[in-house]
C-alpha cells in the first residue's frame, strides 16, 4: 500500500512540476480587471440600453431606486504570452466566458 502511494506522490509531484515549467516557459500572465462608474450625489447610474452600459443621470421621482454605484468592467483572465495561447478569459459583467484558443495576441 505505502509503495502504491509513493507512486501516487511522485506522479502528482512530476505532473505540477511539468504545469509550472510549461507555466514558465509560456510566460503565464493572470490579470484581473475591475471598474466601477460612481455618480455623484443626487445621480444615479441609469442603463443606456439592454447591453450593461450605464450613464449618470438626475435621480427620477419614482419609487424605483437606481444604484449609485455599478460594476462597467469585472474580468479574470489567464494568458500564456510567450507562445499567445488563451487559457481562460471570463467577463462576468457582460456574461461571457473564453476558453483555451490560439493566436491569441499579447497583453
Amino acid at each position: 500500500m505505502r509503495v502504491r502511494l509513493r507512486a501516487f506522490a511522485a506522479r502528482g509531484a512530476l505532473a505540477i512540476a511539468v504545469l509550472a515549467g510549461i507555466a514558465y516557459i509560456g510566460g503565464a500572465r493572470y490579470t484581473r480587471q475591475y471598474a466601477e462608474l460612481r455618480c455623484t450625489e443626487g445621480q444615479t447610474a441609469q442603463p443606456v440600453s439592454v447591453a450593461p452600459v450605464y450613464v449618470c443621470r438626475a435621480q427620477p421621482a419614482t419609487d424605483h431606486q437606481w444604484p449609485r454605484a455599478v460594476a462597467v468592467e469585472d474580468r479574470v483572465a489567464l494568458y500564456l504570452v510567450h507562445v499567445h495561447i488563451r487559457i481562460f478569459d471570463v467577463d462576468r459583467v457582460w456574461g461571457t466566458s473564453h476558453f483555451f484558443a490560439l493566436n491569441v495576441p499579447s497583453l
